[in-house]
């Protein structure tokens, strides 16, 4: 993934001893007030640094309100020039900074798919948009009452940092650091109350969005699964006109959906690359390990990092797609909620509404550690759900 460090004082600043915060950059921009840094996967990253009117530094992928392409740097000069509110309807997942009369901007995604981590201390704010290069910067604590439904459930339900003294930036929130002072400007959506998408809507956002690299003539490489979601999307690329496509998987034994993905690509007598993980080099293991979870830091597990690293042998001009966040759609997530929960969520007992929410994990804490968390997933259900519409308008 590409990242972004940055830094801004509150007083005159030597930048020189930031970069041991982050490894190598593609690229970065400092003066006696700021510093930042880009780095990363530089096929999801784009950045202005020599403008002297105006510098952004961008990390993921913006797409198009309309969906109809990737946004890319004259793309995104363009809206800075004409319509600079447009960056928060933009679709995809990114976050960038914004430097314009020696004051950032710090701005995201809608998704809360990426996001920054920001700390204050007497010398100024750092920021970046992984979290482990903020821990770098002292000795910090777990917060359990946030970091309770990241671990037990199977989301985190709040917005909040799962360490303390660090604020985290997300949803289409923005910061803005100048003058010495920072402002955070937030972004609460609501689902609306009448808004309804029927199959036909729903398959054509779908289908705009797996065909979205077609635009240009980009190859583009499924990683298939026997999973529906991922099936969902290969019936798309199989309907379409399209024919610059193929897939890709993986062969591991410990994957009980590699019969069904393999009678598939032969009865479809579909293009696939086949990666096997014969990755021997335990450097590279534990440095790709390490940089997933810095990542992710426990969304999911980081053994799938080790499949993550095949994606170096593809060609790097490949768009790749998969049925991640399919289970969103399908509310896969909530069914239990749904089938046995809605007694508790009318009556709004936060307590038994998370029994239908959890996530297996190891049981490393304390009983006390436990006991936090579940008080903090019981405020955060309360908090979510006071916001959220009535389920006697909205249904469930």
């Amino acid at each position: 993934m590409s990242w972004i460090f940055g830094f801004y004082s509150k007083s005159a600043i030597d930048t020189s001893f930031n970069s041991r915060f982050h490894p190598r950059p593609i690229a970065n921009v400092s003066n006696s007030k700021y510093y930042i840094a880009i780095g990363g996967n530089n096929r999801t990253l784009f950045y202005e640094k020599d403008d002297p009117s105006v510098k952004y530094f961008i990390c993921g992928l913006p797409i198009s309100k309309d969906v109809s392409k990737f946004i890319d740097k004259n793309d995104f000069s363009r809206i800075l020039s004409n319509t600079p509110d447009d960056i928060k309807s933009l679709n995809g997942h990114f976050c960038g900074a914004l430097i314009k009369n020696d004051s950032i901007t710090l701005f995201t995604d809608q998704l809360c798919l990426r996001e920054f981590h920001i700390y204050e201390n007497n010398e100024g704010w750092y920021f970046s948009s992984r979290l482990d290069f903020i821990l770098k910067l002292g000795s910090f604590e777990i917060d359990f009452n946030e970091f309770g439904s990241r671990w037990m459930l199977i989301n985190q339900l709040s917005n909040g940092s799962i360490i303390k003294n660090i604020y985290r930036l997300n949803g289409g929130a923005k910061a803005i650091m100048s003058r010495n002072q920072l402002e955070v400007v937030e972004n609460n959506w609501l689902p609306s109350k009448r808004k309804t998408i029927g199959a036909d809507e729903f398959t054509h956002k779908l289908k705009q969005i797996t065909l979205l690299g077609s635009h240009n003539n980009s190859k583009i490489s499924l990683s298939l699964s026997g999973g529906m979601d991922s099936r969902v999307i290969l019936s798309l690329l199989l309907n379409s006109n399209y024919d610059n496509w193929d897939c890709h998987t993986f062969n591991t034994e410990d994957r009980p959906d590699g019969y069904i993905t393999e009678k598939i690509l032969r009865d479809f007598n579909i293009r696939y690359k086949l990666f096997s993980d014969n990755t021997s080099n335990e450097n590279d293991i534990v440095s790709e390990l390490f940089d997933y979870v810095g990542s992710t830091y426990l969304t999911e597990s980081s053994f799938i990092s080790r499949r993550l690293m095949h994606y170096k042998l593809l060609p790097q001009d490949e768009i790749i797609i998969d049925g991640g966040f399919g289970e969103i759609w399908r509310r896969e997530f909530l069914t239990c909620l749904y089938h046995f929960g809605k007694k508790d969520l009318e009556n709004k007992n936060y307590e038994n509404i998370s029994k239908y929410l959890t996530n297996r994990r190891a049981n490393i804490f304390s009983e006390e550690c436990n006991l936090l968390m579940e008080r903090g997933i019981a405020y955060q259900l309360e908090k979510l759900i006071t916001c959220l519409p009535s389920i006697k308008e909205i249904g469930l």
